[in-house]
């Protein structure tokens, strides 16, 4: 009897494990977009298959999870040029429910990442740093930067602590390839002339220029203009407030908005909002 009630213990206990091991969690992406780096969150941008706008985010996913759109449970593939690395956060592109790319913000090859802080009132933005994550302290929230940056480091990612916390008081100019901005505010003018360069969940008070191939803009707020001369680029669910000029081939142009800020405030509030934007053919 002992060895039979072990026996159909042990059979309990396997069986509980399956469950839980093939249990899958759908998660609706309610969440901020704007999250701590450590806690790896992915979120969406863009539109479901409906045609409505989609942003949030989840709980981390495990590999049997998904991200529930209406009917469907979305399994992002960490893959593609914005993913060299695994771990830390993403940021999963949609247009009409189909995934157009999945940008990631790895740590480096060991797991860690550079962390900018506030020394006694100095704040430096590392500029040539390669394969990692830059993020930043709390102690920078709500001071602003001043820096002309040109950031040359390749496979690179900013990952800044919301628009309204990690501001870049200058220009901005990414020379790398394979650079990803995100949750930052640049107080100037932001300029993508290189290949392979993603710009996320920020905004841009001045104008914003891309000459570089297979470039990305999403989830982002552009005070200026917005200038397109290259082919590949996915511009997707953004707000704009100049003239839009696509000039290119092969791009991705969706769900993005015109908007006028009246009262010279630097916020959108709903009745500024227009009509939508088409990027031409």
């Amino acid at each position: 009897m002992h060895r039979l009630t072990m026996a159909i213990s042990a059979t309990i206990a396997i069986n509980l494990a399956l469950s839980t091991a093939c249990e899958q969690r759908r998660f609706v992406p309610m969440g901020d977009v704007q999250s701590p780096y450590r806690e790896g969150r992915p979120s969406v941008v863009g539109t479901a298959a409906d045609g409505v706008s989609i942003r949030g985010s989840t709980p981390p996913l495990g590999p049997n999870d998904c991200i529930l759109m209406g009917d469907h449970c979305l399994h992002p593939d960490r893959s593609g040029t914005f993913c060299e690395r695994d771990d830390g956060p993403y940021d999963v592109v949609l247009a009409d429910g189909d995934v157009v790319l999945v940008v990631c913000y790895p740590p480096d090859a060991n797991g860690h990442h550079s962390v900018v802080v506030n020394d006694n009132g100095t704040i430096m933005v590392p500029q040539n740093e390669n394969n990692t994550t830059i993020t930043f302290d709390m102690g920078t929230d709500g001071i602003a930067i001043d820096a002309d940056l040109v950031i040359d480091g390749n496979n690179v990612a900013v990952y800044g602590n919301g628009v309204d916390e990690t501001v870049l008081h200058g220009d901005v100019v990414v020379a790398g390839n394979t650079v990803r901005l995100r949750g930052l505010t640049i107080d100037g003018n932001l300029t993508l002339p290189n290949n392979d360069v993603a710009a996320v969940f920020v905004r841009v008070t001045g104008t914003v220029r891309i000459s570089g191939n297979n470039g990305v803009l999403a989830g982002s707020d552009v005070f200026g203009e917005l200038t397109v001369t290259s082919n590949s680029v996915v511009l997707v669910q953004n707000r704009i407030q100049g003239a839009v000029d696509v000039d290119g081939n092969d791009g991705v142009c969706i769900d993005n908005g015109a908007f006028v800020d009246g009262n010279a405030d630097g916020i959108i509030d709903v009745s500024e909002v227009g009509g939508d934007i088409s990027c031409g053919d």
